[in-house]
């Protein structure tokens, strides 16, 4: 399995392939296995529920996209793995939206943004909630909403609107956005208990 997703490669020597002999690929070393699941589990199913045991809050609609993305990249559906993934961001960050709200309604014209520019409010605005989040929790959601959510939504959008005839995108490539997505996805859910704890409670 380490092989067939691009993570492991047998040595090559000079009397030929070495079957004990393994070296890292370069998506293995730039790769961060902190979260591994995705590289010792195969089921989609069981991915997300995973994800689930770790983020009691987790939105539904959330859950029925990233289950998608997982479906179709294991079916070689890289195109609407994309999309999938990109809509669960989407839903994540309204989630996001809705707890600030609810946690201070001085924001409450956030509600009314569109995922891109509700990004940019919250990251200019996330030292206002630094008391709910702390510091550390509150730079792992700067930093993820920076990085990751602009490759969810743009990825998404190009694999959407595409301008030239297919979009190019590897298994290996997608693999480690899922992959990402459970970091994100723990992190944002973490963001919105703190700022609404009601929410695993509504969640349940």
């Amino acid at each position: 399995m380490l092989k067939r997703r691009g993570l492991l490669m047998e040595k090559i020597t000079d009397g030929g392939l070495l079957s004990s002999n393994f070296r890292l690929t370069s998506v293995a070393i730039n790769s961060d296995f902190s979260d591994g699941i995705l590289i010792i589990i195969d089921d989609a199913q069981e991915i997300v529920n995973s994800l689930r045991n770790k983020v009691s809050n987790l939105d539904p609609v959330v859950e029925q996209y990233y289950l998608e993305s997982l479906r179709a990249c294991q079916e070689g559906l890289y195109i609407s793995s994309v999309i999938s993934l990109g809509a669960a961001s989407e839903r994540a960050v309204g989630c996001l939206k809705e707890a600030i709200v609810k946690y201070d309604s001085t924001h409450s014209n956030l509600e009314k943004k569109w995922v891109s520019d509700s990004v940019k409010y919250i990251l200019d605005n996330i030292k206002a909630f630094n008391t709910a989040l702390g510091s550390q929790l509150r730079d792992d959601l700067k930093e993820q909403l920076e990085l990751i959510e602009r490759i969810y939504r743009l990825n998404r959008n190009e694999a959407g609107h595409p301008r030239a005839i297919s979009m190019s995108i590897t298994r290996c490539e997608q693999e480690n956005y899922l992959n990402s997505f459970r970091r994100y996805a723990i992190t944002i859910f973490k963001a919105v208990e703190m700022l609404d704890p009601a929410s695993i409670t509504e969640a349940e």
